[in-house]
């Protein structure tokens, strides 16, 4: 058997588990925006880092000493444990980011339409974390995983009891 277990737990400690404590992060952000007739442009930057992030550790695979020593200290359920994971806090990240919104209000098409793109681009970057309890695999799914760059286009369009809604994702290699 393998088992997610929590902190807490007797044989999670016995691999090295600790209590958790909140994550903490520091935000920084600043933001423009633009109206003009019927024209809104937003930007904004950000920057988020946070410490003490909370995930899953590595598998550990509870060998046949370890588990005669988990039942001996009053853990019978040991004994048909096979491999553990338990949630721990051990890595930093540090987020960056940049979105950018426009969108224009016209008369088209015997209605309102609302036409809108935006642009995200976003970047983390793992600063911190324990080899062993967090593998290298799960650091690199951190960074790499989302797209950095992602956007849409849509036009939203309304004509009496009729409304219209089309958009058009882009996602970035990841």
């Amino acid at each position: 058997d393998a088992g997610i277990l929590s902190p807490n737990n007797p044989i999670a400690q016995f691999y090295g588990a600790q209590q958790l404590t909140p994550e903490e992060s520091d935000n920084a952000s600043i933001g423009l925006v633009w109206s003009g007739d019927n024209w809104l442009v937003t930007a904004d930057y950000y920057r988020i880092k946070t410490e003490d992030r909370i995930a899953l550790s590595n598998f550990f695979t509870v060998s046949a000493a370890d588990r005669a020593a988990l039942v001996a200290s009053g853990n019978p359920e040991a004994a048909s444990i096979s491999e553990v994971q338990f949630f721990v806090n051990d890595f930093d990240t540090t987020t960056t980011g940049l979105d950018l919104v426009g969108s224009i209000q016209t008369d088209h098409f015997g209605g309102d339409t609302n036409y809108a793109v935006a642009l995200n681009i976003n970047d983390t970057e793992v600063d911190d974390f324990t080899p062993g309890i967090i593998s290298d695999v799960r650091v690199q799914v951190l960074e790499e995983s989302l797209p950095r760059t992602k956007g849409y286009f849509s036009a939203n369009h309304q004509r009496g009891n009729w409304h219209i809604n089309g958009r058009l994702n882009y996602f970035g290699s990841f």
